[in-house]
């Protein structure tokens, strides 16, 4: 076992997977020297193709995998061996993700999500989350997205490669917003007193009754004129697509 250091000018180390071990992965023409102890160890699914009877590769120095790419499966070994490695913007997230969950190696996918999850939402996200089972990031995805236009999560690409699911919890948490929404404009146009009104539209108004002596006054005019600017107002920001 060796370790060599990345030709680039960084302090990441990996596995040096040309050293000889106790089996040969070959995939693409290509062979990874791994260890059957420690992909017994991170993967159920090795475990079993390894320790089992019922499998011929428990007898085997050599597998060859003709339907994976040789990249993907140097990527989940830079993962599977303990050197550290970081998850970045040039990882192939969901090969690895795709990886993680097919020999069911939950420490990898807990590193995906984690990653993800310090990045902006986004419906990409989102179908990652619903496709791999990320709960986590499910949930920042649908908090993020309920908050966005309807309109322009539509006119999004992949907007129909989300779930029923997943867009019935949008959907009821924007008319949530709209019950909200509602129930302002019916207390400002209901209001009889400052409680709903922006005190700055009975500043001098001049509209005051000379004989009237209630302090909470309002009239018409600013009534109609505060509820006409909140609806404008709500209204933009409802119907604005944050999505972009």
């Amino acid at each position: 076992m060796s370790v060599f250091r990345s030709p680039y000018k960084t302090n990441r180390q990996f596995w040096d997977f040309t050293q000889s071990a106790d089996l040969v992965l070959q995939v693409e023409g290509r062979k990874f020297y791994v260890h059957r102890s420690i992909l017994s160890h991170c993967s159920p699914v090795f475990q079993v193709m390894l320790e089992s009877d019922h499998f011929i590769e428990k007898h085997q120095t050599s597998i060859t995998f003709p339907d994976k790419s040789s990249a993907d499966i140097q990527q989940l070994l830079n993962f599977i061996y303990p050197f550290g490695h970081q998850i970045t913007e040039n990882t192939d997230v969901e090969s690895l993700l795709n990886l993680s969950r097919e020999y069911q190696i939950k420490k990898i996918k807990d590193l995906c999500e984690a990653y993800l999850l310090r990045k902006v939402p986004t419906i990409d996200q989102l179908i990652i989350a619903q496709e791999y089972d990320l709960p986590l990031l499910k949930d920042k995805c649908l908090k993020q997205l309920s908050d966005k236009a309807l309109n322009g999560l539509q006119d999004h690409p992949r907007f129909s490669e989300i779930n029923d699911k997943n867009r019935i919890l949008i959907m009821e948490q924007q008319l949530k917003k709209l019950q909200v929404y509602c129930k302002k404009i019916s207390q400002i146009a209901q209001a009889s007193d400052m409680r709903f009104m922006p005190i700055i539209t009975h500043i001098h108004c001049g509209h005051k009754p000379k004989n009237c002596n209630n302090p909470h006054f309002i009239c018409q005019v600013c009534k109609a004129s505060t509820l006409r600017s909140f609806i404008k107002e709500e209204s933009w920001k409802l119907g604005q697509d944050k999505s972009k």
